[in-house]
């Protein structure tokens, strides 16, 4: 059957002045989470201790009407459908007059009469009593309270109809009466007979927590509440709720659910809402109270805005379950200092709105959408993009993005950071083809970008951060802005990955940049500062203007650069030999680089040799091979003889070659050369200033 209830709003102009009556102590609540002490709860039902009679006899309502000679009622009284399809809940029974019991819940009397006596002891409780009683009739009612009439129903038929009444004021300390007048057509005028039956569920409680429209309830009896509806509660409510647009739950003191709390536009509102473990709020309404979420516990934000908190309190928001927000949707997240999420927060294209959003350790956000808030991810947090893109942060504000915890960005897939100052990121941006995007990107010590995809946004390394290329193509950068990249700790490029530094101008490198067989790619040259190293083997492209260390090998291996490299005063190339010279080239017994442009020497240049290795006078290793070599080193260091010179190769490239001597050759910083090494410096020497320069067509200058 279908069901309504008249408004409680209707019975304003009979006994109902429940603000005298409410009871305000701190006891706890009734229901099924009840708990503490309640000292008055006296349920009334509709059952066979009612007395019924169907002759209508002068003063059959009144407090001291003799009824012993009246009949009990017939209960359960045949009826097509169970008393909790109209009271969910609830343990009343269908009554009517039926002494013979043989109707079959159509051929009862079409008017019948009803007494049930309570004995009520108001000295029991400590507080104000509430009374209240939800009726429904097939068809029409009046019903009195020691001989006062309470409430008329003469709606003609309405059977499914639930009258809330609050019968507080007319409730007495003793013995209090209860008299239904019932009429299976209409008070007003006749109408088809079809079931006759009355229901009855109310109850009589000092300090109640759930209050229905007025009338105390228990949290087994909560129906779905309808526009209108309006249910007082405090305490646990752990059994299912739904409150629709017009309807709402005041929170008398704090609550706690335990089931799931459906909203359809309605109102739940209260000084504070708690979900335990399991239970869940979902659909779209105002949940208007300082919230805490369990573990366990879920917010789902569908079919439209899910507001929750207060946003004029501060830590209103503290969630430690999950959030599901589906696309078209949104949660709005109230509270003066934003919201806090200890769980899972799944995004399907829908957005979530705060002042500001902290990720506890282990919380994570995934999927698609946007997150419009000020962020500050702590350690062991997640942040996924999946499914699209991904936008988190609050692009009118500085410092709206401070994530410590872990990223993951599936290929296909963006993660869009808004903030005015850029983002910062403390924890693990594991890439996997998907790109980040922000209008600047900083990576404090210990943070770590690894895989492949596009971070694009200017960079910077921090002192302890850790960039790898790993799996293919690792882009980082903004090649339509100067001084977009700036590298502090280590960035590492795996064998088969590309690290792509994108900038208008040079990138820049202070800390240490190491080829594990990959490749090294610069838009406009790569500037290493005077701290900065760069080792292992690989390719870089693009220009080095090289004021740090350059060492080819993580011990023994080869450096190849496709553009000029530019050894500054400050710079050191460090070259390590293992042993002697090898016929096979793909033998590699020392460091050496390579050079397709012209290779300017300055600085130190420190010879290693390996494992006690000594090499035999005559023994030469050409250290660096270029187009073109110019310029001469400052200083050497060399652990045995050698001499140095620059020699021309067959296929016309230059090579700076390193040959052991008999003797020690001091270094140049001395001012005293030996013979034989002067003499290879000069030879070298010689033959570089009779080759024009590459680039001009003139001899170099000396």
């Amino acid at each position: 059957m279908s069901r309504s209830r008249e408004p409680h709003a209707a019975l304003a102009a009979s006994i109902y002045c429940r603000g005298a009556l409410r009871a305000v102590a701190a006891a706890a609540a009734l229901g099924a989470g009840q708990v503490g002490a309640v000292e008055l709860d006296i349920p009334i039902v509709s059952d066979a201790a009612w007395k019924s009679s169907s002759v209508l006899v002068s003063g059959w309502e009144q407090l001291g009407f003799d009824d012993s000679l009246w009949a009990a009622a017939r209960a359960p009284y045949p009826s097509p459908s169970p008393p909790t399809d109209l009271i969910p809940g609830t343990t009343a029974q269908h009554i009517w007059h039926d002494p013979s019991g043989t109707s079959d819940g159509t051929t009862g009397p079409v008017i019948a009469f009803f007494r049930r006596s309570i004995a009520i002891d108001l000295a029991s409780a400590p507080g104000p009593v509430r009374a209240g009683l939800r009726i429904s009739v097939d068809d029409d009612y009046e019903i009195f309270v020691n001989g006062v009439l309470a409430f008329r129903n003469q709606d003609g038929g309405f059977a499914t109809k639930v009258d809330s009444i609050d019968i507080s004021p007319l409730i007495r300390n003793g013995t209090n009466v209860l008299a239904i007048r019932a009429v299976d057509n209409s008070l007003a005028a006749p109408a088809d007979r079809l079931y006759e039956r009355v229901l009855v569920s109310g109850r009589v409680q000092s300090d109640p927590g759930l209050i229905l429209n007025g009338v105390p309830t228990t949290a087994s009896e909560i129906p779905p509440l309808l526009a209108g509806d309006t249910l007082e509660a405090r305490g646990d409510i752990d059994v299912p709720v739904t409150v629709a647009g017009g309807a709402k739950i005041l929170g008398i003191g704090p609550m706690r659910f335990g089931a799931t709390a459906g909203l359809s536009g309605g109102l739940i509102a209260g000084p504070g809402i708690e979900l335990k473990p399991s239970a869940s709020i979902f659909g779209r309404g105002d949940v208007a109270a300082s919230f805490k979420g369990g573990i366990g516990s879920v917010i789902q934000a569908k079919g439209g805005v899910l507001k929750i908190g207060d946003d004029t309190k501060d830590d209103a928001f503290d969630h430690d379950g999950d959030i599901e927000v589906e696309a078209g949707s949104k949660l709005s997240i109230a509270s003066r200092t934003g919201g806090t999420l200890g769980g899972i927060a799944r995004m399907f294209g829908g957005g979530l709105e705060a002042s500001r959003l902290s990720l506890k350790s282990g919380a994570t956000i995934t999927g698609r959408g946007e997150i419009g808030a000020p962020l500050k991810g702590g350690i062991g947090s997640v942040i996924q993009a999946k499914g699209g893109v991904l936008k988190i942060g609050d692009d009118t504000k500085d410092d709206a993005f401070d994530h410590d915890g872990d990223i993951e960005v599936e290929a296909g897939s963006k993660l869009s950071i808004a903030s005015r100052t850029g983002g910062t990121l403390g924890g693990i941006a594991r890439m996997f083809g998907g790109s980040l995007e922000a209008s600047k990107l900083s990576l404090k010590s210990g943070a770590i970008i690894t895989g492949h995809g596009a971070i694009d946004a200017p960079a910077s390394g921090g002192i302890g951060s850790v960039i790898q290329a790993k799996g293919g193509v690792l882009k980082i950068g903004d090649a339509s802005t100067a001084g977009a990249i700036e590298l502090q700790g280590v960035a590492r490029i795996d064998k088969g990955a590309v690290l792509a530094l994108l900038a208008r101008d040079a990138a820049k490198n202070r800390g240490l940049i190491t080829l594990g067989g990959g490749v090294l790619q610069t838009v406009a040259g790569l500037e290493q500062d005077v701290a900065a190293k760069m080792n292992g083997s690989g390719s870089v492209k693009g220009r080095v203007v090289n004021k740090g260390e350059i060492a080819p090998g993580e011990s023994i291996g080869r450096l190849d650069f496709d553009d000029e490299l530019v050894l500054e005063a400050t710079s050191l190339l460090a070259i390590e030999i293992a042993g002697r010279p090898a016929d096979d080239a793909a033998v590699e017994t020392f460091d050496r680089i390579a050079v397709a442009g012209r290779l300017l020497l300055a600085g130190r240049l420190a010879i290693d040799l390996l494992d006690d290795f000594e090499p035999i006078p005559g023994d030469s290793y050409d250290i660096a091979i270029a187009d073109f070599i110019d310029g001469a080193f400052d200083s050497w260091e060399f652990p045995s003889p050698f001499g140095l010179s620059v020699v021309d190769l067959a296929d016309g490239m230059m090579a700076l070659r390193l040959t052991a001597l008999t003797a020690a050759v001091p270094s140049p910083a001395t001012g005293a050369l030996l013979g034989t090494a002067l003499a290879l410096l000069v030879a070298g020497s010689r033959r570089a200033t009779g080759r024009a320069h590459p680039a001009t067509g003139r001899p170099p200058a000396r």
